[in-house]
């Protein structure tokens, strides 16, 4: 595709992605490269929070981040419960393969990923979230929604 046919706000996209992609390429060949789950490698590209009726937030959320292999979605980011959400993910990865655990979590292949998240909560109750997803998205579906939040923060 060349650069006459991006669709709107692609190249914006495309620019905002630049570093992630660079660091990504400088690692996933590299089998010396032990995941950080400390210190996360992405890029934020939608982080929208507006409030509506009755007090609500709505949040909605994208990054293109560096993840292991076995991560499902941006969960894996939880610190909680000594990382309870990202052995358990990364325990069923193997087990749907049908492949023998690696001995440690963080020293495994690494994958590119939009990682979307979307909540909406009453303010002032923020462990009440309601219509929570978390999920990774494809390309498409990612440019899309920077194209609907690039419009709509514009006008």
């Amino acid at each position: 595709m060349s650069k006459e046919e991006l669709r709107p706000f692609e190249k914006e996209f495309i620019d905002k992605t630049t570093g992630v992609l660079a660091k990504y390429k400088s690692i996933k060949d590299d089998e010396a490269y032990t995941y950080d789950p400390e210190r996360i490698d992405g890029v934020e590209l939608i982080n929208f929070r507006s409030v509506g009726d009755h007090m609500v937030e709505t949040t909605e959320i994208l990054n293109l981040i560096i993840a292991p292999i076995w991560a499902k979605n941006g969960e894996f980011t939880d610190k909680t419960n000594d990382w309870t959400i990202a052995k358990t993910q990364f325990e069923n990865y193997y087990a749907d393969k049908e492949q023998k655990l690696p001995n440690d979590m963080w020293h495994v292949p690494f994958k590119l990923a939009f990682n979307y998240c979307t909540y909406d909560y009453k303010i002032g109750a923020f462990e009440n979230l309601k219509n929570y997803s978390n999920e990774f998205i494809s390309y498409e579906s990612a440019l899309t929604k920077f194209q609907d939040y690039r419009r709509n923060t514009i006008n």
